[in-house]
């Protein structure tokens, strides 16, 4: 690594049991909003992986602007991801800090050879995602975030305009 593995910021994500109370207990409650929502599966995630392999679930994900970032909170649909792992075992919370890395390939290997393994990974729209257990390291896992090329317009909108 010849600079730093990470250049910015992009988002602290919190697991949540129900995104439609959560989104309504953020905005109403702490004026965090508007949430822009977006729907991640197998129909619309490419290469799906879960500890290395090939893998199947689903979640929605909505984003809040804070700052110069986002909050995202984020809901597993199914048993079968690492979030849906956290909720059981933790019950909601902060689950990871995103950041963009100065090269997405080299922040990947990096993380590789200082021993993290990747939880979970895949390409939205030509935007490359990839978690990595540094919690005992860094206290969280760590999201390595190449955002698509284009900006994606959300599936829908709380509250609605």
């Amino acid at each position: 690594m010849s600079g730093p593995l990470f250049t910015d910021v992009l988002h602290v994500a919190v697991v949540v049991a129900d995104l439609d109370a959560a989104m309504k207990r953020y905005n109403d409650g702490y004026g965090i909003g508007p949430w822009s929502i977006y729907e991640f599966g197998p129909d619309t995630v490419e290469n799906l992986t879960r500890n290395d392999e090939p893998a199947s679930f689903a979640m929605r994900v909505a984003l809040a602007p804070l700052g110069s970032s986002f909050l995202e909170l984020i809901q597993p649909l199914d048993g079968r991801s690492d979030y849906a792992d956290f909720l059981s075992a933790r019950g909601e919370g902060v689950h990871h800090v995103a950041f963009k890395p100065a090269d997405f390939e080299e922040g990947v290997a990096d993380l590789r050879a200082k021993g993290h393994r990747m939880i979970q990974g895949g390409v939205y729209k030509g935007g490359r995602f990839a978690y990595f257990g540094t919690e005992r390291e860094l206290g969280f896992v760590t999201e390595l975030l190449d955002l698509p090329p284009d900006p994606q317009p959300p599936d829908s909108v709380y509250p609605k305009a």
